[in-house]
């Protein structure tokens, strides 16, 4: 069997990243006049994408078509001066290479997020975050069929979000959430003059071990693994918002 799957790596930025989360997540509503401000959120069929990979040396084009994003991640540490993540695809497969090319991408002015741009509430409030990381996953499954050498369809499973962050132990207010179950809401937003990207998670609980640990000289940390799950508000686990000038996505 040829699989067509691979992985991109992303610094983020308010610009070029909007459609690839449409991508991931499925569905989206765009409003405003510049700027705009999209809404991503999952949807019930993702949309679907041709992905062309290009050795312009050589003048040969492999074309990938019939992907979706099949997992998305995102991971901000305060060492790391820009955040960072990536998107993994799965393919129908790969066809016979080309001598030509779909055509010219369209260029974006690149300006990535810094770390110090990036804010997390807990629970609609403020927390003292140290490290946050993220994991999407659409859980895509790729049917095999008889006669031939790609696949015969991507099968969408049962898609998830994990967070995990690392605290500074200043209350009990968080600990006490992961002893009693109790459930919030987790958001993230990055933000560069007018243009940001917020991701929310309406609903989430911690599970595993999260007691306050000493594991450095410089204080005491809660460190929390949560899973997202559907909130009836929101009709999402997870939402991106996203405020750019792009006035589509």
């Amino acid at each position: 069997e040829i699989k067509g799957d691979g992985s991109v790596p992303f610094e983020l930025a308010p610009l070029g990243l909007a459609s690839l989360l449409k991508q991931a997540l499925g569905s989206n509503t765009t409003t405003g006049a510049g700027p705009y401000v999209h809404t991503i959120k999952r949807g019930a069929l993702l949309p679907g994408i041709t992905i062309e990979k290009g050795f312009t040396d050589l003048g040969r084009y492999f074309v990938h078509p019939g992907c979706l994003i099949n997992n998305f991640n995102l991971n901000i540490n305060p060492e790391d001066s820009l955040i960072e993540g990536g998107f993994d695809f799965i393919g129908m497969g790969t066809p016979t290479n080309s001598g030509t090319s779909l055509g010219t991408p369209t260029a974006v002015t690149h300006v990535p997020f810094a770390e110090f741009e990036a804010a997390i509430t807990e629970g609609g409030s403020a927390v003292t975050c140290l490290s946050f990381g993220m994991n999407y996953s659409n859980d895509i499954e790729r049917v095999a069929g008889i006669g031939s050498r790609y696949a015969v369809g991507l099968n969408e499973g049962e898609g998830m979000v994990d967070v995990n962050l690392t605290l500074m132990f200043e209350a009990m207010t968080h600990v006490d959430k992961w002893l009693n179950e109790t459930e919030t809401s987790l958001q993230i937003t990055m933000t560069s003059g007018a243009a940001s990207i917020a991701l929310l998670f309406p609903k989430a609980k911690y599970f595993g071990e999260a007691m306050p640990k000493i594991t450095t000289s410089q204080g005491i940390i809660v460190p929390l693994s949560a899973t997202c799950y559907y909130d009836t508000t929101e009709a999402t686990d997870i939402k991106a918002t996203v405020t750019n000038t792009e006035s589509t996505i």
